[in-house]
């Protein structure tokens, strides 16, 4: 018996926590609230001896639905109140007289609906506050994970020009050693190159911030999605060394858009692919062109990602746990594709590839 009651209370358990705030529920509350104030009737006797007072309990009930779930149901509970009162609490209250009723029961419901577009309005606040307050606990927390994230990943570079520049001088002071001019140009080549990763550090926060605060102007105009993505496969194929296939398709993808952003979103994907995948595989990408949308793909080979690292991948910050003790990187180049997407009106997901590994799309509107 345990085992059979056991599951049913946990399914309404969930169902509850799931329905319990819908305006959904506030109808159906209503409706037995007021059925219970009805059943009072056969208890308290009092109730025929002042028969407008008998409107009160109603307007305690219309309270309640309001301040839980909204003026809908509050008015509703309210309406529902005044039929049960008329037809089974105090049959014939409401007379054909409509002058006398509206002058002694008229204060009662003005009353009640005065209290409930009020506590109908007090609930609004209430959750406007609480939507804040979660607001705020996201900002902090953001605020935390920037100042890890930026400590991680600014120490590394400054850390490599200190020490790059501390010996480059140290020879130089040192008239003993005889100091060439490749070994001084390789030094600072190292410290350029460390310099360089931080300016790149922080134009993408600065790109992100940009573009989420919509101070960032993205220039439209025509341009053609598979030249796109050829100059940006070329460039890193270049860069990275790796196999990189771009299916041709042989014609042009026209779109209205602003190029330099959409290099950038096709440049963040595929240098994705190749962190999270082993060297000895290969990238591909290639475009489609439907009759609404532009779609392109970018699939890398190597483990499978889990649910979570799908649904989480354009996160800011977000990292897969496996690679977050070997990447570098603030985390933001999807963040920043996923906003730059989203501009131009488009979409742009994940999804987990069944030979293993993943591929990215992105749509965007003819």
């Amino acid at each position: 018996m345990q085992r059979l009651l056991y599951p049913i209370f946990m399914i309404t358990l969930r169902a509850y926590n799931v329905f319990w705030h819908k305006p959904l529920f506030g109808y159906i509350a209503s409706v037995l609230l007021i059925a219970a104030m009805v059943l009072l009737k056969y208890v308290d006797i009092f109730l025929a001896k002042a028969p407008y007072f008998a409107i009160a309990p109603m307007g305690l009930v219309s309270t309640v639905v309001a301040l839980s779930w909204g003026i809908g149901p509050g008015l509703f509970s309210l309406a529902l109140g005044l039929l049960a009162t008329q037809y089974f609490i105090v049959p014939g209250i409401f007379t054909p007289d409509i002058g006398r009723d509206t002058a002694i029961g008229g204060p009662f419901v003005a009353v009640d609906f005065i209290v409930i577009v009020l506590v109908a309005r007090l609930a609004v606040v209430n959750q406007q506050l609480i939507r804040a307050n979660q607001d705020l606990g996201q900002s902090a927390n953001f605020k935390d994970q920037f100042i890890a994230r930026a400590t991680h990943e600014l120490r590394t570079p400054l850390t490599t020009i200190r020490g790059q520049a501390q010996l480059a001088l140290r020879r130089l002071r040192n008239f003993k050693d005889e100091v060439s001019q490749a070994t001084i140009q390789r030094h600072f080549e190292k410290m350029d190159g460390r310099a360089a990763d931080m300016q790149l550090l922080l134009d993408d926060l600065l790109d992100l911030n940009s573009l989420r605060a919509g101070t960032l102007p993205l220039h439209f105009g025509t341009c053609d999605m598979v030249e796109i993505a050829q100059d940006v496969v070329a460039e890193q194929r270049e860069v990275s060394n790796r196999a990189i296939t771009f299916n041709e398709t042989g014609s042009r993808v026209s779109l209205y858009a602003d190029k330099k952003r959409l290099s950038q979103v096709v440049t963040n994907l595929i240098s994705n692919a190749i962190k999270y995948s082993t060297e000895d595989t290969v990238i591909t990408v290639d475009v489609d062109q439907g009759p609404r949308e532009v779609v392109l793909r970018v699939h890398n080979e190597g483990p499978q990602l889990s649910a979570t690292s799908l649904s989480r991948a354009f996160d800011i910050f977000y990292r897969a746990p496996e690679a977050e003790a070997t990447q570098t990187g603030w985390g933001i180049g999807l963040t920043i594709s996923r906003e730059i997407v989203e501009q131009h009106h488009g979409r742009i997901w994940a999804e987990a590839s069944p030979g293993g590994g993943a591929t990215f799309f992105v749509a965007i509107p003819v």
